[in-house]
């Protein structure tokens, strides 16, 4: 596939509310979507050819066993949570994200999403439709795959959410601010709620703690009668706010949750950079962990 046809995949008539950060990135307005994908692609052919992707005949690459450390690391960051996908909302965070070095490709780390994503899947099921809530999914394709499966799907998030599927509904707000439908069945909040009220994504940091509020908002957002939480956040032997994201215990979590029944809860522990491992029931971490908690209102 062609850079040119790769551009227009990802500036697709679907996720068009990208054109004006586009024509910021180029420092000027264009007629038309064509015409911005042109520039693009003047501009990433621009680019490889300063950093001598260009081989004699004009084509773009070269073998990965001449990879270069300017090279890769040029395009670890192009690739990356800060890179040119990720200013123009189309990153997706990858459950096994991957690291160019000189001459080679290797496994960066596994993460948390490798359990988390499937977790959610079998929580969720495909038996029957569901009306499902997706907090703070920008980044995930979670909602797309369970619109996918057929459930109907809204994503609340204030940077929206760039993928189209006819199951799925976007409010690009915070959750506190929406005023949409209620009495869904699920709501998931994966990787999310540890962010709320921190300095991070844009939002102000708070003395109040943003995630208690959520959870209680979505108590009110899902069905009286049975409405069920999927979450998932980080978890330790100790509770901490380090940098961006809250990491709970047992005792922060409880009081996470206080007001939901809990019907399900899972830990699963970092073992080493490739590898995490479910815990036992109610089981403990030594380490780095992620809870995994169903819950119904």
């Amino acid at each position: 596939m062609g850079l040119t046809s790769v551009l227009r995949d990802a500036l697709d008539k679907r996720v068009e509310w990208t054109i004006s950060l586009v024509d910021d990135r180029l420092g000027r307005r264009r007629e038309t979507l064509h015409d911005r994908l042109d520039d693009l692609e003047r501009f990433g052919r621009g680019a490889l050819q300063a950093q001598g992707w260009m081989d004699g005949d004009g084509r773009l690459g070269e073998p990965v066993a001449q990879l270069r450390d300017t090279n890769a690391a040029y395009l670890n960051w192009a690739a990356g949570p800060e890179g040119y996908a990720a200013q123009a909302g189309l990153w997706f965070n990858p459950p096994v994200p991957v690291n160019l070095v000189p001459g080679g490709v290797e496994v960066l780390m596994v993460n948390e999403r490798v359990i988390e994503q499937p977790w959610v899947f079998a929580q969720v099921g495909a038996d029957r439709p569901l009306r499902i809530l997706d907090v703070g999914g920008s980044e995930s394709t979670v909602a797309v795959s369970l619109a996918t499966l057929g459930h109907a799907v809204t994503v609340v998030d204030p940077r929206g959410y760039p993928v189209a599927h006819p199951n799925l509904t976007v409010a690009a707000c915070r959750l506190e601010d929406y005023d949409g439908p209620t009495a869904f069945d699920v709501a998931v909040c994966l990787s999310a709620v540890e962010h709320f009220g921190l300095d991070h994504y844009g939002q102000e940091a708070s003395a109040a703690r943003a995630d208690h509020a959520a959870l209680r908002t979505l108590r009110g957002l899902v069905r009286a009668d049975g409405g069920r939480l999927l979450l998932t956040v980080p978890y330790g032997p100790a509770f901490a706010v380090a940098g961006f994201e809250r990491i709970y215990d047992r005792p922060a979590l409880d009081e996470l949750l206080d007001g939901w029944t809990v019907a399900e809860r899972r830990v699963a522990q970092w073992r080493d950079r490739l590898a995490w491992e479910l815990l036992a029931p109610d089981a403990e971490p030594t380490g780095r962990a992620v809870a995994l908690v169903a819950a119904t209102a």
